[in-house]
């Protein structure tokens, strides 16, 4: 499954399974954008530099929709930092 980059928050990469799309539509006059639903999973990817320390992902030059080759979903959950319970997010490993 191939891993696209959603968005970045907090040095970290949130990834989805496929790209966000959308569709235009007319609403009384006015043109606005609606989501196409599908089963998508989301997860995080945070990067290091070779020193350890926290990569700043912007400085890969990524955008929404870029994929990002050679990562996946791993099967591991991303975890609520304070109640320990699943998020819904998983990790998102080289493989």
């Amino acid at each position: 499954m191939a891993i696209y980059m959603h968005q970045i928050t907090k040095n970290t990469i949130v990834c989805v399974s496929e790209p966000l799309d959308s569709v235009k539509k007319t609403i009384n006059g006015k043109e606005v954008l609606v989501r196409t639903q599908a089963n998508r999973t989301f997860g995080l990817l945070c990067l290091m530099d070779s020193k350890g320390k926290t990569l700043d992902p912007r400085s890969l030059g990524l955008s929404p929709g870029d994929e990002i080759p050679g990562f996946a979903f791993s099967g591991a959950p991303v975890l609520d930092r304070e109640t320990k319970e699943e998020t819904g997010l998983f990790w998102v490993e080289s493989v």
